[in-house]
């Protein structure tokens, strides 16, 4: 009877996981997205006050200096 319970659990985790999973996935996704676009802009439009950012801060710091530093070795 136990193992029953124990079965349906572990579905119902591994449900709960797979929806946890696509949002973390998506987030990362829509993240990296607006970094690509903020870059896009940067070279279309000299400098725009009015424009948002909206990649936070960190993770924009990250990116560039991993750019960099890999154009160096070329």
């Amino acid at each position: 009877m136990p193992k029953g319970y124990l079965h349906t659990i572990g579905v119902l985790c591994g449900v709960i996981t797979s929806y946890f999973i696509t949002i973390v996935s998506t987030l990362a996704d829509s993240v990296l997205y607006c970094f690509i676009c903020e870059c896009y802009q940067k070279q279309m439009i000299d400098e725009n006050p009015l424009r948002k950012i909206y990649t936070p801060t960190l993770l924009r710091e990250l990116i560039l200096e991993m750019y960099e530093e890999y154009n160096t070795r070329m």
